[in-house]
């Protein structure tokens, strides 16, 4: 943690059901690690992380080929 020094932790995926018995268990563990702990919270998108990674990147594939 100290190489990276990230502001936030961002969980997302399948395994945010696990809900705030992760949250809490991630928050505790990174508080003993920085100086700083960096905030813990759960990705908006939910378990559509992935497809919208997808989306994004066939997306700026796209766009790229297009003349400008």
């Amino acid at each position: 943690m100290l190489v990276l020094a990230p502001d936030a932790v961002v969980i997302g995926g399948g395994v945010a059901r696990a809900g705030a018995v992760l949250l809490t268990a991630i928050t505790r563990h990174l508080e003993g690690l920085t100086l700083t702990p960096p905030v813990v919270e759960f990705s908006g998108l939910a378990e559509d992380t992935v497809l919208t990674g997808a989306l994004r990147l066939a997306l700026d594939e796209v766009w790229g080929r297009l003349p400008v």
